[in-house]
């Protein structure tokens, strides 16, 4: 039989405190008193998961390593806070095993049971089991309104979690339909919150991605005060890069340069190099449309290198498809290299339904006209305007379509070009009838 005691909390705390050479004044760092972490240490006090979180964080361990022998002596309640964090953390391998517990508990009330499926849900979404997390919480969302359901709050959460799910699907219709039936709830809530800021920011991205440009800014708008007046400067500079993003495809190049210049310092200052790239990559495209192609490249190379380096190959995928665009009317040799690579890029990663390959599919249809080979063009054209139809952006699938119908023309195929011409028309009808209803 073995002698083996497993190691307390405090123990654990104390150790890998002086492994690291610390105090117990640099463990607390204002977040408790040094007396309260000399008492954990000492096993005369207990922590709470905020507090483990903090010490986790500060010793520079994983959460899940610090509490592993803690979290059967937990209540209820603080496994569904661990498992928020865990999710917070995007760590949702950790956070499942909690949350399936809980779920299955009968002494939970059904209003935390709600709270719980929601967070389930976020867990698998965060996974990429999207489908999965869509057909665990629609029962649930047509139940409760089915019954009117009266916490406006958790209907709304329910529905920002299928818009979630949706989107990430790349479905942006529904992605849409929810976020939408969210925000109308959000107009019967006492007060403008942090979970309006959050579904109002949401539903504008959506709305850029559908072209409705004009409602996308106002509800952006509207997050980002919230978010400034709360001081919340990560979600400042995501709404101004959302905004700049609108400002552009608007045409209103003054505008979009002051956002993406103002969230391009804020995402530096937040050291969240990635997202200040992804910034730098959408300043290129304004640089070319000065007719500064040359800078604008320099720009995307350095992009291309970044995401290279970061393994993102999604947007990898997208930068080399925007170099390739800026070169097509200069240098057709250096294009072709650049799609050869992107399309590299989506074989061996996989990223056939993505929207990135559907923008690089229309550029790889470009350069088949450019160089006259009419068939190809046709070919990745229509696949570009099916993929975006799927995802329900039907200003991408406009534009697709309109290489097709040049191409059709150039194989002589002009009763083809005539008709998709006409099925360009009613998708520009159907977009400015939305956008004037709005």
């Amino acid at each position: 039989m073995s002698d083996v005691r497993t190691e307390t909390l405090g123990e654990k705390i104390r150790r890998l405190r002086l492994e690291k050479g610390m105090s117990q004044g640099d463990l607390a760092d204002g977040f408790v008193t040094v007396s309260m972490i000399s008492q954990l240490e000492r096993g005369k006090n207990t922590a709470s998961v905020e507090l483990m979180h903090h010490i986790a964080r500060k010793l520079q361990v994983q959460l899940h390593e610090l509490v592993r022998n803690e979290v059967d002596q937990m209540e209820l309640y603080n496994r569904h806070k661990l498992a928020k964090i865990y999710l917070d953390l995007r760590q949702p391998d950790q956070a499942e095993p909690l949350l399936t517990y809980l779920r299955e508990r009968s002494e939970i009330s059904h209003a935390d049971l709600l709270e719980v499926m929601i967070d389930l849900a976020e867990c698998m979404t965060q996974q990429g089991r999207y489908e999965e997390s869509i057909q665990l919480v629609a029962p649930v969302v047509s139940d409760l309104e089915n019954k009117l359901y009266d916490d406006v709050h958790v209907l709304a959460k329910f529905r920002k979690q299928m818009g979630n799910a949706f989107f990430l699907k790349n479905d942006f219709t529904q992605a849409y339909y929810n976020y939408q039936k969210a925000y109308d709830l959000v107009e019967r809530f006492t007060e403008y919150d942090q979970l309006a800021a959050y579904i109002s920011f949401n539903l504008g991205h959506t709305l850029r991605k559908l072209g409705q440009h004009q409602l996308a800014g106002f509800v952006l708008e509207r997050a980002q005060r919230y978010f400034q007046n709360n001081q919340d400067v990560r979600r400042v500079a995501d709404t101004l890069f959302a905004n700049g993003q609108v400002y552009y495809e608007a045409k209103d190049q003054k505008r979009a340069a002051e956002m993406f210049q103002q969230a391009h310092v804020l995402y530096t200052g937040l050291n969240m190099i990635s997202w200040a790239v992804k910034v730098q990559h959408n300043v290129a495209a304004m640089l070319a449309l000065k007719e500064d192609k040359d800078a604008a490249i320099e720009e995307l190379r350095k992009c291309a290198d970044f995401y290279q380096r970061e393994n993102d190959y999604a947007n990898y995928l997208l930068v080399l498809a925007k170099m390739a665009d800026m070169y097509l009317a200069s240098n057709l040799e250096q294009a072709e290299q650049c799609l050869r690579l992107a399309d590299e890029v989506v074989r061996i990663h996989s990223l056939e339904h993505t929207e990135e390959c559907a923008a690089f599919f229309r550029v790889y249809a470009r350069h088949h006209l450019a160089c006259q080979r009419f068939a190809e063009s046709v070919r990745y054209a229509v696949d570009s305007a099916t993929r975006y139809a799927k995802m329900g952006i039907v200003v991408e699938q406009v534009d697709s379509l309109e290489i097709a119908v040049d191409a059709y023309r150039g194989l002589g195929a002009f009763e083809t070009a005539l008709a998709v011409e006409r099925e360009r028309n009613v998708l520009l009808g159907k977009l400015y009838r939305r956008e004037v209803a709005r």
